[in-house]
């Protein structure tokens, strides 16, 4: 049975400010990783990436933006990098809308590095590879998944990927 008394911390999560920092090694995976452009949402208190997005402007980010609708034309990126609020985004429809922003963002061909407690799908990508993430305490973890954009695949509009999210449907080729 999960204790789910005390908190986060408590339960040996990190707290939010500690988990804005990655070990050198995540930071390394995601490194050599990476290619080409990259940009890096929820980046946190990292400066990986040519381009580093968040919410706080306290991490001092290229540029401050909501991870839902990024200020970037689509297909501009050779890899994307999401290391998204773990509790923050309650609704599941939320995670899938955040997952085909990123989609919408990176070239076709280009690899999406993705860091949460679950792995999204999409028509438009394919997983090819995961690590378990198991720096946390009394042997909690998290998953990250490398994805790669179909190199046949369209952009799709902004409307059909809120339509997807909001249905929990299939995302379909544009």
């Amino acid at each position: 049975m999960t204790d789910t008394s005390g908190t986060e911390h408590e339960r040996g999560f990190p707290t939010i400010q500690e988990s804005w920092v990655w070990p050198d090694r995540v930071e390394r995976l995601f490194r050599e990783q990476a290619t080409g452009r990259t940009l890096h949402v929820c980046c946190g208190e990292s400066s990986l990436g040519d381009v580093t997005v968040d919410a706080d402007r306290d991490r001092d980010p290229d540029a401050m933006a909501d991870m839902f609708n990024l200020p970037f034309e689509a297909a501009t990126f050779d890899t994307v990098i999401a290391d998204p609020p773990w509790h923050g985004i309650q609704k599941v429809g939320e995670k899938h809308s955040l997952f085909f922003e990123l989609v919408r963002r990176v070239k076709p061909n280009g690899i999406i590095l993705w860091n949460a407690l679950t792995l999204p799908s999409s028509e438009q990508t394919q997983l090819e590879q995961t690590w378990v993430r198991q720096d946390f305490e009394e042997g909690k973890a998290s998953v990250i998944g490398k994805y790669r954009r179909h190199p046949d695949q369209q952009t799709l509009d902004a409307a059909t990927v809120a339509v997807a999210a909001d249905g929990g449907a299939q995302q379909t080729d544009g």
